[in-house]
């Protein structure tokens, strides 16, 4: 802390990139230095555009770089594993769509404005991909995705927007009653 100001006068900062697992994976690395005694604060923060990036940047995002697989393979792989069908995945993904377009223009309530620096508007305000509508009966018809025997295009959102921010402590710092552990 800077004397006399109660500001900090040197925050550590790490940038993380891996891809769909980024979040988590900041999560579990600011957890394990709290356990460790070396932070007793830490605060997670992540912003996501895929609506702003070209074909060939998203799927290089959503492939993995361990086995060259793509998110929707992987997707397949794990929803077969599990016992879904492909009826299951159509019916939840159009359940999905009519929740996001219920919410589509009622954005402000449930998103904070994005501010990059220098920028007197806002760089982003909604989800900017969010999906479009379709029918049950058209989501059936779609084949499945290269490399994948029940998953289709309509069982995920191929550009999202998102942002989090997540603050995590040490018991030390807790100083008023926790309410949801």
């Amino acid at each position: 802390r800077m004397p006399g100001t109660g500001q900090l006068s040197r925050i550590n900062a790490l940038t993380l990139e891996a891809a769909c697992a980024t979040g988590l994976v900041a999560v579990e690395d600011v957890v394990e230095e709290i356990q460790l005694g070396r932070f007793d604060l830490g605060l997670v923060m992540g912003l996501d555009m895929l609506s702003r990036r070209f074909d060939g940047e998203v799927q290089a995002v959503l492939t993995s770089p361990e086995n060259n697989k793509t998110m929707a393979e992987l997707a397949d792989k794990k929803a077969r594993e599990l016992g879904m069908t492909r009826d299951e995945l159509d019916e939840y993904a159009y359940q999905s769509y009519q929740l996001a377009n219920l919410h589509k223009d009622n954005h402000t309530s449930r998103m904070v404005s994005i501010y990059l620096p220098g920028a007197n508007d806002p760089t982003l305000t909604y989800d900017e991909g969010s999906a479009r509508a379709l029918s049950l009966a058209a989501i059936k018809k779609l084949s499945p995705l290269p490399g994948c025997e029940i998953v289709t295009a309509a069982h995920a959102c191929k550009y999202g927007d998102a942002a989090a921010c997540v603050a995590l402590a040490s018991a030390a710092m807790i100083t008023f009653p926790v309410v949801l552990k």
